[in-house]
């Protein structure tokens, strides 16, 4: 009895695991929307309802933010957007 059990919880975790990853891979940003230069975007909404923004960081502040990432002007601008929607590094703005 136990080893059935065991069983079926496997299958419904594993049904479960799918079913995220594949809302994960959904979820992704295309790269051609990106905007240029962008060091941080903004993404609200999902699937064809989803708005992809620039983060507007003045020059000094998009430097700072481009090495050091956990400094607090970095922190307050992905959070401002953390309350609508989420916020990514695109892959353009690593050093």
């Amino acid at each position: 009895m136990r080893s059935a059990l065991q069983r079926l919880l496997l299958v419904v975790g594993l049904g479960a695991l799918t079913a995220v990853n594949r809302q994960a891979i959904a979820d992704k940003l295309d790269a051609a929307s990106i905007p240029m230069g962008a060091v941080y975007v903004c993404a609200a909404g999902s699937g064809k309802d989803r708005a992809i923004e620039k983060i507007e960081l003045e020059e000094k502040v998009a430097a700072l933010c481009r090495r050091h990432t956990e400094m607090g002007p970095c922190q307050n601008a992905r959070n401002a957007c953390r309350r609508n929607g989420a916020a990514y590094t695109p892959p353009t703005a690593a050093r």
